[in-house]
C-alpha cells in the first residue's frame, strides 16, 4: 500500500532537519571531514531487482598510534517496505566463503499501516582489535528480491559505523565515524509511445501509450502512478493545465471505460492512474493506454513536458520514470474546451518478453536530471534534479514524508582520543 502524507510527517521532517543540523561535533577531535580516516564503504550504487549480487567492501581503520580495542563495525540498511526484499551475506576479509548475515531487523515506522524496516549487522559481533596505523576489512554482498510488497523507488542507505556500542533500534549510538552510500533499485524501464512532441490545440483526442518493462520478469508491485503536464516557465502551473484547456484519460480495458486522471504535480495522496486495474499485460511488461485532448486555450512553451511515473513534480528528487517534450500549436477556430472523443485504443503490438533476461551490472545507467527535451526512458528510478519551478518537498523532508511519519532515531557521534 502506498504511503501517505500527513501534517505530522511534515512537522517531523522539519524538526529532524533542525536536530540534524545541530548535532555536529562539539569539542570532538574527529570532524566529519575526517570520517574517512576511520571507516569506509565502497561498492555499486544500484542493484537490479531480481538480479545478481553486488559486493561492498567495508574498512574499520585506526590512524592513531595506539590500538583501538573498543569499537564495533556496524552496517545499517534502511529503509525497506519488506525486509525480505534485501538478502545479505558477509565475510571477513575479501576472500573466502560467504555466510548469511545475521541481520537484526527493526520496524521503524510509527504508522502500523506502513512498513519501513531498518536492518543492522555487527560485522564481527564484538569489539574489534585494530592495531595502530592499520585497518580491518570486511565484505558484504546483497541482492534485491521482488516480493508481494511494493518495490519503492527510493535508495536503500547503507551506513557503516565505527561505534563503541549499539544504540536503540540498531543505530550507531555515540559513533566515532560513519560512511554512507545509496543503493538504488534498478531494472524498471518506462517509455512514452506514440505521442508527438508538438500537438495542435484543436480539441481532438490523440491516443498514446505508456510502456513499462522490468528485467528478470520481476514484479515491482507498483499500484499507481500519475501524469504531470508542465507547460513551461511561461505558462506552467504546479497544478497542471486548466480543466478546460487539457484532459488526459486512461483506458480501463476490462470495463471498456475511460477514466479522467490528474495532470498536476502529484503528492503521495494524489496518484490517479490505477496500474493494478488499468494496465494490461504481465507484471514485467505492462501497457497503459491513454489519450490526451488539448483545447484552444492550451499554451505550452518550448520547455513544456509531459511526465509519467512516481511522484512526478513533487520536488527533489523527482521520481519521473519517463518525460517527453510537449509543445502546442494554436489552431484557429478550435473548440475552446477539451472534449475527449470516445473510442477504443488499438491493442499494443509490443512483444511480450520470453525467457529470463540476464541481469546487467548493478551500476545505475540512464540517470535523468530533470525533464528532458526529448523522449526518454527511466532506466534508473533514483534520479535527482528539480522537475518543477517550485519544489514542494526537498531533501530529508521529502524522504521522511515518504515514510509516512516514520519515527527515526537521531544518530550522535563522540570524539576520538588520539
Amino acid at each position: 500500500m502506498r504511503r501517505t502524507l500527513s501534517a505530522a510527517a511534515v512537522a517531523l521532517a522539519a524538526s529532524a532537519l533542525t536536530v540534524a543540523a545541530a548535532a555536529g561535533p562539539a569539542a570532538a577531535d574527529v570532524p566529519p571531514t575526517d570520517y574517512g580516516k576511520y571507516v569506509s564503504i565502497s561498492g555499486p550504487k544500484g542493484l537490479v531487482v531480481g538480479g545478481d549480487w553486488g559486493v561492498w567492501t567495508l574498512q574499520a581503520k585506526n590512524p592513531n598510534a595506539t590500538a583501538d580495542t573498543q569499537d564495533h563495525l556496524v552496517l545499517n540498511a534502511d529503509f525497506l517496505s519488506d525486509r525480505s526484499q534485501l538478502q545479505v551475506e558477509y565475510r571477513t576479509g575479501s576472500t573466502g566463503a560467504w555466510a548469511p548475515a545475521p541481520m537484526n531487523w527493526y520496524q521503524m515506522s510509527s504508522n502500523p499501516a506502513f512498513s519501513a524496516y531498518l536492518g543492522s549487522l555487527d560485522l564481527a559481533g564484538k569489539a574489534l582489535y585494530i592495531a595502530p596505523h592499520s585497518a580491518l576489512t570486511f565484505q558484504i554482498r546483497a541482492r534485491r528480491v521482488p516480493t508481494s510488497a511494493e518495490t519503492q523507488p527510493f535508495p536503500i542507505e547503507f551506513s557503516a559505523f565505527l561505534t563503541p556500542a549499539l544504540g536503540a533500534y540498531g543505530q550507531g549510538g555515540n559513533f566515532v565515524a560513519r560512511a554512507d552510500t545509496g543503493v538504488v533499485p534498478l531494472g524498471l524501464t518506462t517509455t512514452i509511445k506514440g505521442l508527438p512532441t508538438t500537438l495542435p490545440a484543436d480539441g481532438r483526442s490523440r491516443l498514446f501509450q505508456i510502456h513499462m518493462t522490468t528485467l528478470n520478469h520481476a514484479n515491482w508491485q507498483i499500484p499507481s502512478a500519475s501524469f504531470f503536464i508542465w507547460q513551461g516557465q511561461k505558462y506552467g502551473s504546479m497544478s497542471g493545465p486548466n480543466a478546460c484547456d487539457a484532459e488526459v484519460d486512461v483506458y480501463d480495458a476490462p470495463h471498456h471505460t475511460w477514466h479522467k486522471v490528474g495532470m498536476g504535480a502529484a503528492g503521495v495522496l494524489d496518484e490517479t492512474v490505477d496500474l493494478t486495474h488499468w494496465a494490461t499485460g504481465p507484471a514485467w511488461d505492462r501497457t497503459v493506454n491513454a489519450r490526451i485532448t488539448l483545447g484552444a486555450g492550451f499554451k505550452s512553451a518550448a520547455d513544456g513536458t509531459v511526465g509519467f511515473g512516481y511522484y512526478p513534480g513533487s520536488g527533489d528528487p523527482d521520481y519521473f520514470w519517463a518525460t517527453q517534450q510537449l509543445t502546442s500549436k494554436t489552431i484557429a477556430g478550435a473548440p475552446s474546451c477539451a472534449k475527449p472523443v470516445s473510442g477504443v485504443p488499438t491493442p499494443s503490438s509490443s512483444p511480450t518478453p520470453t525467457g529470463t533476461p540476464s541481469a546487467p551490472s548493478p551500476t545505475p545507467t540512464g540517470t535523468q536530471t530533470g525533464p528532458s527535451a526529448t523522449p526518454t526512458s527511466g532506466g534508473s528510478l533514483a534520479t535527482t534534479g528539480g522537475g518543477s519551478d517550485a519544489p514542494l518537498l526537498t531533501g530529508l523532508a521529502a524522504a521522511l514524508v515518504a515514510l509516512g511519519g516514520t519515527t527515526m532515531a537521531v544518530l550522535r557521534r563522540r570524539g576520538r582520543r588520539a
